[in-house]
């Protein structure tokens, strides 16, 4: 009788919990799957705004995208995009880590403020160094002219270059308070003693950083580049405001061509092609980035 009892019960539990997560699992559905599954569905039909019958067209879309050398020479510039900014990123948010784990003074001043950037909304940052960088009333060009390092007519949105340039320049400024913190945060945790004992053994500063400070960071660089990579291959308005793609379409990236394929030409088999294109890149990089220092240190271990 207990066996039986005890059984029930326990089926009962399981049910409960079931019952519990029921309502989480129908909201993932509607909002993730769903949408996901039609975009899907989208790809594969020449679904556009003027002709709302979907018809199926296989991989027509898929083959036509990916002959086009705008697509190519804009995956050339999203994959620039992503790599110097996460460089930047990296470079720039380990120095900060480093500087905000001595003791020198005001230190404490940039613990306080150095969030700022990095809570102000994508468009805004976009927005502020427009302003900033106007050629006819921006306060940097202004300074920039005084010290006659840039002429009266100069124009940071004139060349493709100095225009991506400057978008790399605002999404960098804006994003390695993130890494500098997370950096630091990790920092606080290392052994002084080890530290220590690496000094009484003649290690000098280069390279204690070498042999102990960037391996125990080691994780933490591997995880915050991984955010950092899916934040700027995925980042919009920034280059929205700062450039709005121009001049001549040389600052457009992956997700303003989605945007732009979608919203202004109203393309959205095309659209979501493009969009499931992105995702397969963004997922192959990430089970790269995840896979391939794993791979290295076993290969290491193992010899």
């Amino acid at each position: 009788m207990f066996p039986s009892f005890n059984k029930s019960r326990l089926s009962r539990k399981a049910n409960m919990k079931s019952m519990l997560f029921l309502p989480t699992i129908i909201i993932l559905l509607v909002t993730i799957a769903y949408p996901f599954l039609c975009n899907i569905y989208y790809s594969f039909t020449n679904y556009t705004l003027v002709k709302p019958v979907k018809t199926f067209i296989m991989f027509n879309n898929y083959i036509e995208i990916c002959k086009s050398d705008y697509f190519i020479e804009t995956i050339i510039r999203t994959i620039l995009w992503t790599c110097s900014n996460i460089t930047f990123m990296l470079i720039l948010g380990l120095s900060t880590a480093l500087l905000l784990n001595t003791n020198i003074k005001g230190t404490t001043i940039i613990k306080g403020s150095i969030l700022i950037p990095w809570v102000l909304p994508e468009i805004v940052t976009g927005y502020c160094w427009k302003w900033m960088l106007s050629s006819d009333y921006g306060i940097i060009n202004n300074i920039l002219e005084k010290f006659n390092l840039i002429s009266a007519d100069f124009s940071w949105f004139r060349s493709g270059s100095t225009a991506m340039g400057v978008a790399i320049l605002a999404n960098v400024w804006r994003a390695f308070p993130f890494m500098a913190l997370m950096f630091y945060a990790k920092l606080k945790t290392l052994s002084r003693e080890q530290l220590e004992a690496a000094k009484i053994d003649g290690a000098g500063t280069l390279q204690t950083f070498i042999h102990i400070t960037l391996p125990y960071l080691k994780n933490s660089i591997q995880t915050v580049c991984l955010l950092a990579f899916i934040w700027t291959f995925n980042s919009f308005g920034i280059i929205y405001s700062l450039t709005g793609g121009g001049p001549i379409n040389k600052t457009e990236t992956f997700p303003f061509i989605v945007q732009k394929t979608a919203f202004q030409y109203y393309e959205f088999g095309e659209a979501s092609t493009m969009s499931i294109i992105m995702f397969l890149i963004m997922t192959l990089v990430l089970l790269a980035i995840y896979l391939i220092p794993k791979t290295i240190s076993k290969i290491i271990k193992s010899n």
